[in-house]
């Protein structure tokens, strides 16, 4: 389905701009009749298309800010919109990308990055990934950190050194290490 801003004479370009955290701004058009960057935006994020269908103020101003999302991370996404697969340089981009597609409801990019997050595992950040995946009740990343875990753990454990302190049952560290990330816990992060 093709989408568009508002009523557009043909022929004529409407733009939608966006603005990310650091400032820089991105120009997205929109064409009566024709498949642009701006209709994939919408076919693709729930949010993107409430923000410019509904009265809210993105509509009215064809005007969005981001606050929460990098310039790095919107060109990741941009690029996916023009060729549906990633190109990210970083798995903190790659995280990025997958905490971005969450918040504006891109279901399809956020498990092409929980999968393409899965090379990644190892024993020390598995954890990492696991806190993320309940952190955005996302299942599907759970179900590949469960399965690295079933596959990897045992072998993992028997070739690692043994460390008294990191093995110590009961030292209290746990409660506290999650009461920290309770108060650091930010919603829209």
């Amino acid at each position: 389905m093709i989408w568009c801003l508002s009523k557009i004479k043909e022929d004529e370009v409407d733009i939608f701009t966006v603005e990310t955290m650091d400032g820089m701004t991105f120009a997205i058009p929109f064409e009566n009749g024709k498949e642009t960057l701006g209709s994939r935006l919408i076919s693709c994020s729930l949010v993107f298309e409430s923000m410019l269908r509904n009265p809210m103020q993105e509509h009215y101003h064809k005007r969005a800010k981001l606050f929460d999302v990098e310039c790095q991370t919107f060109m990741n996404f941009l690029y996916h919109l023009q060729r549906t697969d990633l190109k990210v340089e970083s798995l903190l981009h790659l995280r990025d990308l997958y905490v971005m597609a969450d918040k504006f409801c891109v279901d399809k990019l956020m498990r092409m990055c929980a999968y393409a997050m899965r090379p990644y595992f190892n024993f020390q950040n598995v954890g990492d990934f696991e806190y993320l995946a309940h952190r955005l009740a996302d299942k599907y990343l759970l179900e590949l950190v469960d399965s690295y875990k079933a596959q990897n753990m045992e072998a993992d454990a028997s070739t690692r050194p043994y460390d008294e302190e990191e093995n110590v049952i009961d030292s209290g560290n746990a409660e506290a290490q999650e009461t920290e990330r309770e108060s650091n816990f930010d919603f829209y992060q």
